[in-house]
């Protein structure tokens, strides 16, 4: 896929959103380029990028084929309507959580398409994702359902094993709005935690923009400061997948260059791989200035094998039919995703990692999801 002209254009696309100086002509050659229109629309949609697109291309008049200019439309006028339908939800909860004291902040796309993203309905999302203080999750999922919501009782030991709580579902103009607790924003699979305990940056406030022109109320919401920002930008970004989100890419991109001159770029990296993981991502999507010259982005990164191609997760590999297949999604990963999972600069050798780290990672997460089905069996 990663070799195909359909992601060629999805990727010089991206180019063209996280630096808006650069030439369309190139994204024009790879849309010529394209042979698959209709996998194009699936795969826009499947990157996150579909609403983009159709805006990018309506700015700039761009040519397209009339049928997928038309699917193009119908998903953007969803994904206003499902933006529209999600804002008045959250405007709820964030109402709920101040009346009771829940300290809050908006996770991935909810803080996103808020922060740099205008207007924000361009940015897709699936569900809302909301990090409260460990302690008062089971509050804040019971609170919930005062607003709409339903959701499934917590088991006991849930905290022990999941970083967020079970999924809560409110009906919101005709469309399903999902929305997940969250006591910690990273995963229990890697070594890292973002959680109210330990946050290295103070909350960003800001303003929820309104549904429409006529709406004057304002909503105030909170995300993560810069530096944890960062941090749950690249780790979410690069988590087990076969192919890793340009979407997410974009975002984790954006926020940098958006906030270059707020964040402190010599401190950044003392607990994450946040430059590293920036700079292999400039041999797939170019970095604008100047994010690449803060970051020291050279050549390096466009030689490595396989960019844009992540690790399969598990559950996947375990279908795989073929044990010497397995054994070689299982131990081989992308080169390139193994530099940046693994904060390993493009320069250096990745043989102590493919022999150890990763071996000693893979073993880490079948004994962690071994143990969690013996906790909870059901």
């Amino acid at each position: 896929m990663i070799q195909s002209p359909v992601y060629h254009a999805l990727k010089t696309l991206a180019c063209a959103l996280v630096d808006p100086q650069l030439d369309t002509d190139a994204l024009t050659l790879a849309l010529a380029n394209v042979d698959d229109w209709h996998l194009l629309a699936e795969q826009a949609e499947i990157h996150g990028l579909s609403v983009m697109l159709g805006r990018f291309a309506k700015e700039k008049e761009l040519a397209l084929p009339r049928a997928f200019d038309l699917q193009l439309k119908a998903l953007t006028i969803r994904h206003q309507k499902t933006h529209a339908a999600r804002t008045k939800v959250l405007a709820d909860v964030i109402d709920c959580f101040d009346e009771n004291n829940i300290t809050f902040a908006l996770l991935k796309g909810a803080a996103l398409a808020q922060l740099i993203y205008t207007p924000a309905w361009i940015r897709p999302m699936r569900d809302i994702d909301i990090l409260v203080s460990p302690d008062k999750a089971m509050k804040a999922q019971k609170l919930l359902r005062s607003v709409g919501f339903e959701n499934e009782d917590s088991k006991t030991g849930y905290l022990s094993e999941h970083h967020h709580l079970p999924n809560s579902t409110r009906t919101q103009d005709d469309f399903l709005i999902s929305l997940e607790v969250h006591h910690d924003a990273l995963s229990g699979d890697v070594d890292a935690a973002i959680n109210f305990n330990n946050l290295q940056s103070p909350l960003q406030t800001f303003t929820l923009a309104p549904i429409d022109a006529d709406n004057h109320d304002e909503t105030l919401a909170y995300a993560l400061g810069h530096a944890d920002m960062l941090k749950h930008l690249c780790h979410h970004t690069f988590e087990p997948a076969n192919v890793i989100k340009l979407g997410s890419m974009v975002d984790f991109v954006k926020y940098a260059h958006h906030f270059h001159d707020e964040i402190d770029w010599q401190n950044i990296d003392k607990q994450a791989n946040i430059s590293n993981a920036l700079r292999c991502i400039h041999g797939l999507i170019s970095l604008p200035e100047p994010l690449r010259t803060t970051l020291k982005a050279g050549d390096a990164s466009s030689k490595l094998k396989s960019k844009g191609q992540g690790f399969m997760p598990l559950s996947q590999i375990t279908d795989l039919s073929s044990k010497t297949q397995k054994l070689r999604t299982l131990l081989l990963p992308s080169a390139w995703w193994m530099h940046i999972f693994y904060n390993i600069e493009p320069r250096q050798s990745l043989l102590w990692a493919r022999s150890v780290r990763h071996p000693l990672t893979v073993i880490k997460w079948l004994i962690r999801r071994y143990t969690a089905a013996r906790r909870n069996p059901d």
